[in-house]
């Protein structure tokens, strides 16, 4: 007795199966999103030179355990060793069925001990019943004991012509490395986004459904590259459709993803700098008993976002996006375009690290709502942080520095404070000199150098930049001595090469370097000393 399982609806007769197991695959044919398994499998099956065990490895749902018995099916149908199994025969049905008698699963989970494993060595001694081969599949290998698996390796190594092994981990790392030596490792991949919505496609396709490319790339985002998780996902969301369509909205209310709209608000707030907005959404989602560290953790995921973006078009790099922001629908990607533009770099990316490192601290308080707040009016405070260069920019543009408040200036509340810091002037600072050059330094050339070295180390730009030069040209670099460039002069050797190799792209090959110290050596850079690279 057999099921056919690539039927799109059960007849009514027959027991209600889930979409996940309606829908497994058959064949190999039928593998979707695993090609070079399905590849490698054909290749050994159409030559022959079968190996003796196999370790499938990989994330749940990505059809190991499918697999392994369309490979047994392969190699036991009665028109094989074949691809493409007959799914009519005795053994192509029994296997289907999972009653095959030399098809033998086996749970690793719940058959962790010595003792099954003993029974599985026995067994594999004898010759297939009915079949050509005795196969056996051991399904989350890696649950089983230390004994266990010392007690497998043998077998392992050296099993009867007529056993072939299978077996099938989701963590391959627990699985002792002497047994992995002995099996043809095959790892299986996540499905890629849309592999995975076109699949979801087709499988509401059979039902005469339709749905939203939106909805369906949604349901496909949530099942994080699991066919049978999406699967699952997908069968959820059935029940809302109305009148034979599948919309976002309605994808969005089935898997309960109107909790992301707190984030958003969140995320929005933060980046509007907008306090009230924010506890306001704290507020909210703590009266609707929300997990507010799960809150936290789907904003700085936003945050991520924002990041990654705001990255590529600082490089003008397009052809990443697709791959880093393929999860993400469009009006998604341009809402966070939008509402991330006011910000900084450096403040997407603290916002992210502060709400990352808060989760922690939420999970373990009684009181989540209390520490989720301080978090998000950190963040807040933080969102006026400066990328490097603009602070840098902003300093050498400005020719006095703003004063910090002294404590007369902090204390202005107090009528007597306030009263005593009128009487005197505030505090000026005096303006730092701007350096003088010789007229044997081209300014232009000095320049282009410092803001080349900016480029390749914005310390070693920041700090020459304002040294003073007796010469600068395309013959010589000379460093004036005088007191002030005391802490210009002292630099290290990698400093060093950069400064040549920067000038280098300049034009200038063949200048020598006088007045440095190399931190390395004892001898300071002089007229005598070349450096031409």
């Amino acid at each position: 007795m057999g099921f056919a399982l690539n039927e799109s609806v059960s007849s009514p007769s027959s027991p209600y199966r889930v979409l996940a197991l309606e829908t497994r695959p058959q064949s190999l044919t039928e593998l979707v999103g695993q090609e070079t398994i399905r590849k490698v499998l054909g290749d050994l099956i159409q030559s022959g030179r079968l190996p003796h065990a196999l370790l499938f490895t990989g994330t749940r749902g990505t059809g190991k355990t499918s697999t392994a018995r369309i490979f047994a099916k392969s190699l036991c149908c009665d028109k094989g060793p074949t691809t493409e199994p007959c799914q009519v025969c005795e053994h192509c049905l029994n296997i289907t069925a999972s009653s095959h008698e030399d098809v033998l699963e086996i749970d690793g989970a719940s058959n962790t001990g010595i003792d099954k494993i003993r029974e599985l060595r026995e067994s594999a001694r004898f010759f297939p019943k009915t079949a050509r081969h005795k196969i056996f599949i051991i399904d989350e290998v890696h649950m089983l004991s230390v004994g266990a698996f010392n007690a497998l390796l043998k077998t392992l190594e050296e099993p009867p012509p007529q056993v072939v092994f299978v077996l099938a981990t989701t963590e391959v790392n627990k699985v002792p490395l002497t047994v992995r030596s002995r099996c043809m490792i095959l790892p299986f991949r996540k499905v890629d986004l849309q592999v995975l919505a076109d699949h979801l496609g087709s499988v509401l396709k059979k039902r005469e459904l339709k749905a939203d490319p939106d909805a369906l790339k949604l349901v496909a985002r949530e099942g994080r590259g699991s066919f049978r998780d999406a699967l699952s996902l997908l069968e959820q969301t059935i029940p809302y459709a109305q009148e034979g369509h599948l919309s976002l909205e309605d994808t969005s209310r089935a898997l309960g993803l109107q909790d992301r709209d707190f984030a958003r608000s969140i995320f929005s707030g933060i980046c509007k700098k907008d306090s009230l907005t924010c506890l306001n959404t704290l507020a909210e989602a703590d009266r609707a008993g929300l997990d507010l560290s799960r809150l936290l953790q789907d904003t700085a995921e936003l945050f991520r976002h924002a990041v990654v973006l705001n990255a590529c078009e600082a490089k003008n790099d397009k052809s990443k996006q697709s791959l880093l922001f393929d999860e993400l629908l469009d009006s998604e990607l341009q809402e966070i375009e939008a509402i991330s533009a006011p910000l900084s770099q450096a403040a997407l990316a603290e916002s992210f690290r502060l709400l990352q490192q808060s989760i922690s601290d939420v999970l373990k308080a009684n009181n989540q709502r209390p520490w989720a707040e301080i978090a998000v009016l950190d963040c807040i405070e933080r969102s006026n942080w400066m990328n490097t260069e603009d602070l840098l920019a902003g300093l050498q543009s400005s020719p006095t520095t703003t004063p910090l408040p002294n404590s007369s200036q902090q204390n202005s509340s107090s009528p007597r404070m306030g009263a005593m810091a009128a009487a005197q002037p505030p505090p000026v600072e005096p303006q730092k000199p701007q350096p003088t050059h010789s007229p044997d330094v081209d300014l232009d050339l000095l320049k282009k150098w410092t803001h080349a070295l900016g480029e390749r180390s914005l310390r070693l730009g920041a700090k020459l930049r304002h040294a003073q030069f007796d010469a600068f040209n395309s013959q010589k670099v000379v460093l004036a001595s005088i007191p002030s460039n005391q802490i210009y002069s002292e630099i290290s050797g990698p400093d060093h090469t950069i400064m040549v190799e920067c000038l280098e792209r300049l034009g200038v090959k063949n200048a020598t370097f006088t007045g440095f110290q190399v931190l390395n050596s004892q001898k300071p850079l002089n007229v005598q000393k070349k450096k031409t690279l």
